[in-house]
């Protein structure tokens, strides 16, 4: 492994430990946190490409819909 992969590893790492952050940070509203249809059973997003957008745009937006979920 040279240090190219190295990093590349890392980045991923970093990456997945805060998406992991962000949605452990949520909570059940009755409704997905991406297109805001209606859940049963306290579920947080309807699919995985819900969470996949939501995460992209969390990314994108630098953690703004909401900053202290994140201290």
């Amino acid at each position: 492994m040279d240090d190219s992969d190295r990093a590349t590893h890392q980045e991923e790492m970093a990456r997945h430990h805060a998406q992991s952050r962000r949605i452990k940070a949520l909570i059940s509203t009755g409704h997905c946190h991406y297109c805001t249809e209606p859940l049963p059973h306290g579920g947080l997003f309807c699919d995985a490409d819900c969470v996949t957008e939501y995460d992209r745009e969390m990314e994108i937006r630098g953690n703004q819909f909401c900053p202290s979920c994140f201290d």
